[in-house]
């Protein structure tokens, strides 16, 4: 009998070690999960576009080649998006590669009526790109200089480029020209798009009808010319877009996924244009620190002077109830309504605005209860034998705490402020009536200043960038926990002096 118990134990003891080891790695794998998933969207970038030309495919009678130079972002370019700068229409490169630079267009002296021709564009709109004209050599070196810099240059000659600031890069102009009979709407069928994956095995007769492709009953005929295109029922080409614009084909558009480096350091020490729509977040990362640290040296010596008061100095027990009652109530309050609570008493009757303070406070009343709840703990935790030692010693009341117990229970205490620092942190709800949103660095705590958190929420609800969202949400994970550890060795330097 003695022995079946003992059996039963070691089997339940077993079987209960197993069940913890189980969740502890469930939940650490939830949290690599959840982590690798932001980084892993927050460096790479994995975009599907719609394209009119064919990647990567480029015409043997262009009568230029482009440079750019390096900082424009530009590895290749699209011909429409060469006759958007050269017609006018476009100044910035914001739009077209997230830099904040305006262009700077240059021609290669004699090549103006070429550019004119081949972009199908007029002479106003040429002129109103403003292009600088010269020489070869006085384009390469003013191009050099200038980190929004396009120009064209005869490219019926090899010649070597002086300086690794100046790229010559692909310029896109081919499409896959079609029949009108591909492209009409038959009953509920209209082909108008297909992946970059089958273009080739489509120009390459890997495919004998459009209805392979999702497109009308119609046997794929591909040929070499527009005038055999222009004839021929279900016929495809690739041909320049010059041509296929200038003779108003139908075309299919190209979709395709193209992955490259979402983050980069220029992202982090860049100011933030237009509101954050471009450019980087240095000065909404100095916002956020500010915020951190002013609430940080309001919060934590309010609430561990309250856990002290609620555990060192006998009150009315009934009082002490009710104060703990509200502050485990204000603990499950949801943060919007700390937010409307600021925005009424900070924003309005204070008469502080949407400033740094105004929501520097309103995050100070909202993480109160966690320093103040576990500090609390943590004090209590403290062996009642150091307290009667100190006293037995001759220290006075105050010493015992400054010298004792807050050093004795600074483990905990730092716990506190840590997880208090992550909801600061991390909080949108409550700043969003409070603290502003401008994306200028704060000089003075009634200024406007727009944090990470608050950054991120903007940039996806204004449909700016899913992918700068998880640039700036993986520099806030990093943030906080650098941020967590300062925290964790400032207070505990803080208790070791206090101790001394």
């Amino acid at each position: 009998m003695g022995i079946n118990f003992e059996n039963r134990r070691r089997f339940a003891d077993t079987v209960a070690v197993a069940s913890i080891k189980a969740f502890a790695m469930v939940t650490i794998i939830i949290l690599v999960i959840i982590l690798g998933y932001i980084f892993s969207k927050g460096l790479i970038s994995n975009k599907l576009y719609e394209s009119p030309v064919v990647p990567g495919h480029s015409s043997d009678n262009q009568p230029f080649s482009v440079l750019v130079n390096t900082a424009t972002g530009f590895d290749t370019m699209q011909y429409q998006v060469l006759q958007k700068l050269y017609d006018g229409r476009t100044f910035s490169l914001r739009k077209l590669t997230g830099v904040d630079h305006d262009v700077e267009l240059y021609v290669e002296t004699g090549l103006e009526d070429s550019v004119i021709k081949y972009l199908e564009i007029d002479e106003t709109s040429f002129k109103r790109s403003t292009p600088i004209i010269g020489s070869r050599e006085e384009i390469l070196r003013a191009m050099v200089a200038s980190p929004g810099a396009i120009g064209l240059v005869h490219g019926s000659s090899t010649f070597t480029i002086p300086s690794n600031r100046i790229d010559m890069i692909l310029l896109e102009d081919m499409v896959l020209a079609v029949h009108p009979s591909v492209t009409r709407l038959v009953g509920n069928i209209k082909l108008s798009k297909i992946d970059v994956d089958v273009v080739n095995g489509l120009l390459h007769g890997a495919f004998t009808s459009w209805t392979e492709l999702n497109g009308q009953h119609l046997p794929v005929r591909v040929v070499g010319s527009l005038k055999e295109l222009l004839v021929t029922e279900g016929s495809v080409a690739l041909l320049p877009y010059w041509m296929v614009q200038h003779n108003e084909i139908d075309i299919l558009h190209i979709t395709a996924r193209k992955q490259s480096q979402n983050f980069t350091f220029r992202y982090i020490f860049q100011k933030p244009v237009e509101m954050g729509k471009y450019g980087g977040i240095s000065t909404i990362i100095g916002n956020t620190l500010l915020m951190v640290i002013v609430t940080l040296l309001i919060a934590t010596p309010l609430g561990v002077g309250a856990a002290v008061f609620m555990v060192e100095y006998k009150a009315n027990t009934r009082v002490m109830a009710i104060i703990r009652t509200g502050v485990d109530l204000l603990a499950g309050v949801p943060s919007i309504i700390f937010g409307l609570f600021g925005l009424l008493v900070f924003v309005q009757l204070a008469g502080w605005s949407f400033s740094l303070i105004s929501g520097s406070m309103t995050v100070v009343i909202m993480i109160l209860p966690t320093i103040i709840r576990t500090s609390e703990e943590a004090l209590r935790t403290v062996s009642s034998g150091l307290r009667e030692a100190s006293v037995a010693l001759g220290a006075t009341k105050w010493e015992t705490i400054w010298r004792v117990m807050l050093p004795a229970a600074s483990p905990g205490i730092v716990a506190g402020v840590i997880l208090a620092i992550g909801r600061a942190v991390g909080e949108t709800a409550a700043l969003i009536y409070t603290i502003g949103s401008g994306t200028a660095l704060a000089t003075g705590p009634f200024e406007s200043a727009r944090v990470l958190a608050m950054h991120i929420f903007l940039t996806i609800t204004e449909g700016q960038s899913i992918d700068k969202a998880f640039a700036s949400a993986m520099v806030l994970v990093v943030l906080v926990l650098i941020i967590n550890v300062v925290a964790r060795l400032t207070v505990r330097r803080f208790f070791r002096h206090g101790a001394t």
